[in-house]
């Protein structure tokens, strides 16, 4: 009797470790971490210090926040727990350095459980978000046009070991496929795919040691919609989650390049 008390036991921490954030998600019990994805976690990331909550740069409860791992062997990248991400936020002072970022620019109001294969609506987030953009981004005012969901932000010296992933029609991941992008200035390179189904990988250099990448799809991949795109990501990283947040400028930056 004692034996399987201790196996339903281990059995039980084994189901709340698995959990994003941590947290018991079985069934009726589970609540949606709604304070955790409203606190905000400073990052360091390419010489530039940047302000996110936590919703923005997590999904399904995972984090997408990632930095060297320790140990030996190649370098590589692990991604930092949303509970560690959520402490630190409660105690830091000064930002943490990271490699690379995920960013999320959508869906801010529910929350997909993996286990349960089950989305939560979340609007009372909205109000708990303390970055203008944030609430108002949340609340289905959506400040990016040309379909623009999300991007990467990643250390140009990590981009090497990092697939970040692959799309319809190229038979090499993006990180190749921006590898052999020339760059000029600060302007956006393109690399397609050569099944003209219009997917393309984009990219441009955030400052001397940092790339923006993201993916267009059709209908969003001419030279003037991604022109639209890269202004818009430029001023989401100036003005809205810089060291500090200046919505006024944010907006007139995204209407001016519109």
């Amino acid at each position: 009797m004692r034996m399987k008390v201790i196996i339903a036991t281990l059995a039980t921490l084994l189901l709340i470790a698995c959990s994003p954030d941590g947290l018991h998600d079985s069934g009726k019990s589970f609540r949606p971490p709604v304070e955790t994805l409203a606190k905000v976690v400073a990052v360091e990331l390419g010489g530039h210090s940047y302000h996110f909550p936590l919703v923005a740069v997590t999904r399904a409860g995972f984090s997408r926040v990632e930095r060297l791992c320790g140990g030996e062997g190649p370098a590589r990248l692990c991604a930092i727990p949303l509970r560690d991400l959520a402490a630190i936020s409660s105690t830091q002072r000064s930002p943490i350095s990271v490699s690379r970022i995920a960013i999320e620019l959508e869906g801010y109001s529910s929350f997909k459980n993996t286990k349960l294969d089950r989305w939560f609506e979340i609007p009372h987030l909205c109000g708990k978000l303390t970055q203008s953009w944030a609430r108002r981004q949340c609340a289905d005012q959506n400040h990016f046009k040309d379909n623009l969901r999300g991007f990467t932000l990643i250390e140009a010296s990590a981009l090497a070991g990092h697939s970040l992933g692959f799309i319809t029609g190229q038979r090499e991941s993006v990180n190749v496929a921006v590898q052999r992008m020339n760059f000029k200035r600060d302007d956006p390179s393109v690399d397609c795919g050569p099944d003209a189904r219009g997917l393309c990988s984009v990219a441009m250099p955030i400052g001397q040691r940092a790339l923006a990448v993201w993916v267009v799809g059709p209908g969003n991949s001419t030279t003037d919609s991604i022109n639209r795109q890269a202004a818009a990501i430029r001023a989401f990283l100036k003005h809205a989650v810089g060291a500090q947040e200046d919505y006024k400028a944010f907006i007139e930056a995204l209407n001016a390049a519109n």
